[in-house]
């Protein structure tokens, strides 16, 4: 389970998650700390779930619209759960209509003054077949860094909802503590300089302990 190839395929995608952001921003991206990043982050909501018809043109409540109504109520942040894996096609590349969805949230939320995280939910197909995950999460995240690279810092990636069964904590772990390449921005924007050969030399933090307390 879990081969060499899709650990390191996985573990690349995590190089690129690393660089949050849309495609046509105007504020340019901005380096800040975690503690402040989640300072300006407040109160958040999830938005548009995943099974929501809206993503394949159906009927549905959901309007862009929507996303003015959710400032206005006082919220900072909204949560996109992306299903992300069906709309990959052979070649691992994101449909263009499911891509053009994904910019209507990500503009919509982003003129109301909110901060987008774009959340990977695909948590149960990885459960259940872990290379089978780090493959589609590897081509997913490539898409969606390379899609934002312009991105300001209110669009953040989250990498999977919720990884569990055979996505274990030894597994998630090892995956996201490795360095598949160095991801580094310029002054013309995101940019990631992929090094296969930083994931055989990278060494894995040491652990931390987390209790229920």
């Amino acid at each position: 389970m879990f081969s060499k190839l899709a650990g390191t395929a996985l573990a690349l995608a995590l190089c690129a998650g690393l660089m949050v952001s849309p495609a046509k921003a105007q504020t340019p991206f901005q380096p800040l700390t975690p503690e402040a990043q989640v300072a300006k982050m407040g109160a958040g909501i999830n938005v548009i779930g995943g099974y929501d018809a809206w993503w394949d043109g159906g009927e549905t409540k959901f309007s862009l619209s929507d996303f003015d109504k959710i400032r206005a109520a006082g919220f900072s942040t909204v949560r996109i759960p992306l299903f992300t894996f069906k709309h990959l096609d052979k070649d691992g590349h994101l449909d263009a209509a499911y891509f053009k969805r994904i910019d209507q949230v990500v503009d919509a939320a982003l003129s109301n003054g909110l901060i987008v995280i774009l959340d990977e939910h695909d948590f149960e197909t990885c459960a259940k077949d872990a290379d089978a995950c780090a493959t589609g999460l590897s081509n997913v995240w490539y898409e969606l860094s390379e899609h934002f690279k312009a991105a300001p810092n209110s669009v953040i990636f989250e990498l999977l909802n919720e990884p569990n069964g055979q996505v274990d904590d030894k597994i998630w772990n090892s995956l996201a503590g490795r360095s598949a390449g160095d991801c580094a921005r310029d002054q013309s924007g995101a940019q990631c300089h992929h090094r296969p050969d930083a994931l055989e030399q990278s060494q894995r933090p040491a652990p931390v302990e987390v209790t229920g307390k």
